[in-house]
Parts: structure tokens; sequence; C-alpha cells
């Protein structure tokens, strides 16, 4: 592997994200027979108690879900390892087209430490 290629690969992996939380989606039964999410339920409408799972999803950093619901926790970790390669191969086929002062100026980016950056902006960690 050439030089560029090995500073191309480290580049990729700083970019990564990491798998987020996956959360199961429980429904409650209401009284009326139907499911609701917990704060879903209409006027008029008790929960009866009984549960029912709706797959499981991603949690973002603000605590809400988001992409599609899968069946399973495994599911959902194979999805995002899809996910984050097809990002991974997509970000080195853009990588590779840059001239050496482009690549060079995303390496600063990508590979400086989270000290230089706290540092940069006064943030305490």
């Amino acid at each position: 592997m050439t030089e560029r290629e090995v500073l191309i690969e480290r580049i990729v992996y700083a970019a990564r994200r990491k798998l987020p939380e996956i959360r199961e989606i429980i429904h409650l039964e209401g009284s009326d027979g139907n499911f609701y999410e917990p704060c879903g339920f209409p006027r008029g409408v008790a929960i009866t108690g009984k549960q029912k799972s709706m797959g499981f999803c991603y949690v973002g950093f603000d605590d809400t879900t988001y992409g599609k619901r899968y069946e399973s926790v495994e599911a959902a970790t194979a999805a995002w390892g899809q996910y984050q390669a097809k990002q991974d191969d997509d970000f080195r086929t853009a990588l590779r087209g840059m001239t050496a002062k482009r690549l060079r100026e995303n390496a600063d980016f990508w590979l400086r430490s989270i000290t230089a950056t706290a540092e940069e902006w006064s943030v305490e960690f």
C-alpha cells in the first residue's frame, strides 16, 4: 500500500460513525383494542397493560428514534454495517480523486486530535 493509500484509509477510519444505540419500540394496548405509542393514546382510551414490540430502531443524540424498524438488534446492527461500508467506499473514492493538497486538507481535518479541537474552540472535556 502506498503512503497515499495509507493516509486515505486513516481518514476513512477517522470519519466513520459509530453504531448508534438501538432501542426496542414498544406499543401499548388501549381499552379499544388498538395499540398506541406510550404518549399517543386518544382521549378516553385507557392502557390495558398489554405490550407489543414494533421492532428495533436507532436512537439519536437527542433521544429521538430514526431510520426504519428492524426485526431484531442483530438486523439493525447488520444494516448499520452495510450502510457504513457504503459510506466508507464512497468517501474512499472521493479521497482518491483529490489532489495532494486537497487530500492533505482532509487529513488535517479528520486526523486532528480531539485535544487540538477542544483547544481550538476553548471547550473542556
